[in-house]
């Protein structure tokens, strides 16, 4: 198999709520879409993307893992445990010349697709300029 990288962008949107009327379901749903989901493809895909040139691992965020919004307690929470895994990443992988490990805060938008290839073609310009 010939994965060079992985894009997470799976999410489900939380209502806006007070933390004691969102149903334990919907919790857990949005828990283990914006978050679990996301580690554990990330970690299924490790070892097959490390095998690669240029890997790379881009985590598609939104502005809720950088800035609480009221009514958005469990959204926000895997928001930034997106982020924060993302950098942990980054750190444990630097070493071992392995995959590139991105965050990305990105608004909705019409154009995704394109602001994707963007992202990549920034990072992949970033990298080498400075090696």
């Amino acid at each position: 198999m010939d994965i060079r990288g992985v894009i997470n962008n799976a999410g489900i949107w939380q209502k806006k709520n007070q933390l004691d009327s969102i149903r334990q379901e919907e919790i857990l749903s949005v828990i283990n879409t914006n978050l679990t989901g996301l580690i554990l493809l990330t970690r299924g895909l490790l070892p097959i993307i490390r095998k690669c040139n240029n890997p790379f691992v881009i985590n598609i965020s939104s502005r809720s893992g950088d800035s609480a919004q009221a009514g958005q307690s469990v959204y926000s929470a895997t928001k930034y445990g997106v982020k924060g895994f993302t950098e942990v990443l980054r750190e444990d992988l630097i070493d071992k010349g392995a995959p590139w490990a991105f965050s990305e805060l990105l608004p909705l938008a019409k154009n995704f697709i394109s602001i994707i290839l963007q992202l990549i073609l920034n990072y992949i310009l970033k990298y080498i300029t400075q090696y």
